[in-house]
């Protein structure tokens, strides 16, 4: 099993193509070559390549078994290529059955085949697929694609060659059966043999004619396709040149950012080093931040007062009904342990019990409540100390603070 060449497309590169199609989005991304060997896996990128050529009718749900799809799929490429790699087409069908096994060389030649389908694709959406893969897999598709246009070329040339020396031959012969009918005019018979021949040659002759003119202009299109894969290799050697002035443009940033860093770094020390000169002028904001932050917290500490009062009032309350409620508890409880009203008496006391429980819950929050009060006037006095001096205006600011501190004080104890 070997072909005429063996394949240049690698296992990294494949996979890459492959996922870039519809298949590979859909049934992706493939992770190993042995998954690019199904049928069904070949059938749908040519069918993306070239749906007109490889329609639904080869799709594998139609063969009765993944060789046969295979082996039709194959068939069709092979045409579709014109037999020019009709030997390498018949090793891999010849051993089908490795293929699906995973014989990575069976498959990498295959899609060496669907790659070179490309070049002669319904659209260009796979050419654009292509120029937006990987530098390293672009390189190797465009090798692949020079090989055999270089191939291809070789072939025609020999071709033309061959069909020269033919044509020169067949006009040789034919001069000489001119003369032979000079020779033999008088025999009639004779010269009747010789236009027959000559005839034959000019036929002869004219298929060689036909024949070079369809070898020209197979030449003309694989002129064509060489210019088409020249100006590929042209577009891409602009991206790099684009991507090349990116990454100077991002390492370009990068020093800037270093020559600001540095700057930034000169600056600090020049800060540490003249330091004392802007003292006066820091303690002086300083100064004005305090006696603002002063009226702010006389302003606070009026704004607690007045809370801790409403507190005040709402503890009262809910001592008060918590003193009836623990009296109504304690009736129940003499009642029960009597027996007397066993069943509603029980309901009562749950009941007690639960809006007990409820106005705990209450002056649990209260307590909080009042301790939050009693951490923002400590703020608002601790501000007020940092202010420095007092004015008259200021003792009156500390005086109701003091005043309010001996309430939460005992608001505490009681």
């Amino acid at each position: 099993m070997s072909f005429a060449r063996p394949p240049i497309l690698d296992t990294d590169a494949c996979l890459e193509f492959v996922n870039s199609l519809e298949y590979g989005k859909e049934h992706g991304p493939l992770k190993n070559l042995e998954e690019c060997g199904k049928a069904e896996a070949v059938w749908s990128c040519l069918h993306e390549i070239y749906p007109s050529w490889f329609d639904e009718s080869l799709h594998p749900s139609n063969f009765a078994t993944p060789e046969e799809a295979l082996s039709q799929i194959l068939y069709y490429l092979d045409e579709f290529h014109e037999n020019k790699y009709a030997a390498d087409f018949k090793v891999i069908t010849d051993n089908i059955n490795h293929f699906l096994s995973g014989d990575p060389s069976l498959i990498l030649k295959t899609y060496e085949f669907l790659l070179l389908a490309t070049i002669h694709g319904e659209g260009q959406q796979i050419i654009a697929k292509i120029m937006e893969m990987s530098q390293s897999t672009q390189t190797l598709i465009q090798t692949i694609l020079q090989e055999h246009a270089d191939i291809n070329e070789k072939d025609f040339a020999e071709q033309i060659e061959d069909s020269d020396k033919t044509i020169a031959k067949l006009k040789e012969d034919i001069e000489a059966y001119m003369d032979k009918i000079v020779e033999a005019e008088s025999d009639s018979l004779g010269a009747m043999g010789l236009r027959k021949q000559v005839d034959s040659y000019k036929e002869k002759v004219a298929d060689a004619e036909e024949r070079l003119s369809t070898v020209l202009a197979e030449k003309d299109a694989l002129v064509k396709l060489k210019e088409e894969v020249e100006k590929q290799v042209s577009t891409i050697e602009k991206k790099l040149e684009v991507k090349e002035l990116e990454i100077a443009q991002l390492h370009a940033t990068i020093e800037a950012k270093d020559f600001e860093i540095s700057n930034m770094s000169e600056k600090l020390k020049d800060i540490d080093k003249h330091q004392g000169r802007d003292i006066v002028g820091d303690l002086e904001a300083l100064e004005r931040e305090k006696k603002k932050s002063g009226a702010e917290s006389a302003a606070k500490i009026v704004e607690l007062t007045n809370e801790l009062d409403d507190l005040k009032r709402v503890k009262q309350r809910l001592e008060k009904n918590n003193a009836v409620y623990l009296a109504q508890i304690a009736v129940l409880q003499k009642e029960l342990s009597t027996g007397l009203n066993g069943g509603v008496d029980a309901q009562k006391f749950q009941e007690l019990v639960t809006k007990t429980a409820k106005q705990e819950e209450e002056i649990k929050q209260l307590q909080e409540s009042k301790d939050e009060m009693a951490r923002q006037m400590m703020e608002a006095l601790a501000k007020r100390a940092e202010g420095g001096g007092t004015t008259g205006g200021e003792d009156k600011d500390e005086n109701a603070a003091a005043a309010l501190i001996d309430n939460v004080s005992h608001l505490n104890k009681s």
